[in-house]
């Protein structure tokens, strides 16, 4: 079906997850586009379906339960386009998540140029970057080609030189892909995506075609001090879409009936980052973290430029490889002191056996927060060193994830994204609550009213507006003078002191003018330039001024971390 022959009314979107796969109804309701309600069912990526037609059919079938609507036929196929009587939808559109971490090879020539144009763009992709060679890289031949073969890739992403640039280097680096190829059995040959100097597509397609598949896209970096990742980006999902269509049965047959192909999680959500940075405080950037079952992303939109990031870890099957880098007793510092390092790792471990489990205790929760909590620190210390963190605040910052909404309080939300993320200066935190953000960058193609219309509605969750001042004072030194003016006359006032948290009553929906008073050289954003008032928004939470410092540091002493910890719990009304 056409795109442009398309005027949708009603969109189905469903979002293929490790543990989850959702179908999500969009229609309109009193002249405006809503999100109508969604139906999830557990994944059937794994056994004993390994397909995930069969969790489809289960989702829209609960989606059918839950509406009232006939949305599939006595086949159970999906029933495109809407009939005279109602049934089925008008357009259907898919993102996933699901599917295994892909091994990436990355080669470019120089470290400061293409190489670290190629390896920006495979931070996009769910899988991880096993080997990466460049031209000035001290390995002889055979041992650059020993180490690309050992890391058995899944797909080989190639750049180098500007348009109309180097040459024999490019073609150099060219030679050296058919020679790994040529030594490998032709089952087992990674594909080739190739965004280098265009001058040389031909000829590099003609070397790389005799021995495996490859596409060529516009190059990543045209011109020297110019980078096209966003553009590139768009070129690689088709071929993500063929491998992954290959380890996710039923991804392939799903995507013949949908309005565009499918595309990962994360890609889908930066075009709604990036809508949101290009219309919001041009100052700011804007921040949306997914923290997944088997993969997480986070995307960092400021002005007209959106990076993505994907992480091969996450709070089930992919646990596992979050366990390799992660620190335990980072995680147990979240922890009260009746749950010992043991019992954390026992659980940690045990989560990896069988990722699809739900905490069925207090105390299963309590460990699935904290481990939630130091993926969210990973996620930004990485970011940081990807450079993908370019503004200097983010507002909003968006999360999302099925660990943030499972029977927790508002507030206990709240302080897990604070202690995860550690925001600073002035921001909004909205939670996802029904994470459809990626389902709304994937309906923008085709129907760009939608995500905006249903951006204003109640589908997405005001948790606060936090301020986090940025001091160098010691604990306990008074460093703020808070006044909050409310539209009715009311007023609030607070001193804040450096290490607390200090919430004022704001509901949702109601507005105030912020006017703060900093002491002791605090600083409210990085640029330490202080308006005269703030216009700030209410949430859940209320205003929620987050003086505990950055970086935020816990007490090395377990009963003062726990005595801590209550205080801010006691603090955020939990």
């Amino acid at each position: 079906m056409s795109t442009k022959s398309l005027d949708a009314v009603s969109l189905i979107a469903l979002d293929l997850g490790t543990t989850n796969t959702r179908a999500n109804l969009f229609d309109v309701a009193d002249g405006q586009y809503r999100f109508i309600a969604s139906g999830s069912s557990p994944s059937t990526i794994y056994a004993p379906f390994f397909d995930v037609g069969e969790s489809i059919y289960q989702s829209l079938d609960k989606l059918q339960k839950i509406t009232g609507r006939i949305l599939l036929d006595k086949e159970a196929n999906l029933i495109i386009p809407s009939q005279a009587g109602g049934e089925g939808a008008d357009g259907l559109v898919v993102t996933y998540s699901c599917g295994r971490p892909l091994n990436l090879v990355t080669v470019g020539l120089l470290g400061d140029a293409s190489l670290e144009a190629i390896n920006e763009l495979a931070g996009s992709v769910n899988g991880k970057v096993v080997e990466s060679i460049g031209i000035n890289d001290r390995r002889s031949i055979d041992e650059r080609a020993d180490a690309i073969l050992a890391a058995k890739p899944d797909l080989i992403l190639f750049a180098g030189g500007t348009d109309n640039g180097a040459s024999r280097s490019v073609l150099k680096m060219s030679d050296l892909i058919c020679r790994i190829l040529q030594t490998m059995p032709a089952e087992e040959r990674p594909a080739v995506f190739y965004c280098g100097n265009q001058a040389l597509a031909a000829e590099v397609k003609d070397q790389v075609e005799r021995f495996t598949a490859i596409d060529i896209a516009p190059n990543i970096r045209p011109e020297i001090d110019r980078i096209e990742i966003e553009k590139v980006g768009s070129a690689l999902t088709p071929l993500i879409n063929r491998i992954q269509g290959n380890n996710v049965k039923g991804l392939s047959r799903i995507a013949t009936i949908c309005n565009t192909p499918p595309e990962s999680s994360a890609t889908a959500a930066g075009k709604i980052v990036r809508f949101l940075s290009a219309t919001n405080d041009p100052q700011k950037g804007v921040l949306a973290f997914d923290v997944g079952a088997g993969s997480s992303s986070v995307t960092a939109g400021f002005g007209s430029s959106t990076s993505v990031n994907s992480f091969p870890f996450g709070t089930g099957s992919g646990m596992a490889e979050f366990l390799k880098r992660a620190n335990i007793e980072q995680i147990h510092q979240w922890l009260p002191r009746d749950i010992s390092l043991e019992d954390l790792r026992d659980a940690l471990y045990q989560k990896t056996l069988s990722p699809e489990s739900l905490p069925a205790t207090r105390e299963a929760l309590a460990i699935e927060l904290a481990a939630t909590r130091q993926i969210l620190r990973e996620m930004v210390r990485e970011i940081r060193l990807r450079g993908g963190l370019t503004a200097s605040s983010y507002d909003p910052i968006v999360a999302s994830g099925a660990t943030l909404t499972r029977g927790t309080s508002a507030a206990e939300i709240l302080l897990t994204l604070l202690d995860g993320i550690q925001p600073a200066g002035i921001t909004t935190l909205i939670l996802d609550k029904h994470s459809i953000i990626s389902s709304l960058g994937a309906v923008a193609v085709v129907q760009p009213y939608l995500p905006i219309q249903v951006l204003e509605s109640s589908a997405f969750t005001n948790l606060a507006t936090v301020v986090s001042p940025l001091s160098d004072s010691r604990a306990g030194t008074e460093i703020l003078n808070v006044r909050l003016e409310y539209s009715d006359g009311r007023v609030s006032e607070a001193s804040v002191t450096k290490g607390t948290l200090v919430a004022l009553p704001l509901k949702p929906g109601e507005t105030a003018n912020l006017y703060l008073e900093p002491m002791h050289r605090t600083r409210i954003e990085a640029s330490g330039l202080v308006e005269d008032f703030y216009k700030v928004n209410g949430g859940i939470c209320g205003l929620i001024i987050d003086a505990r410092g950055r970086p935020l540091n816990m007490p090395e002493n377990e009963e003062e971390r726990e005595e801590l910890y209550d205080s801010w719990k006691v603090a955020l009304g939990e």
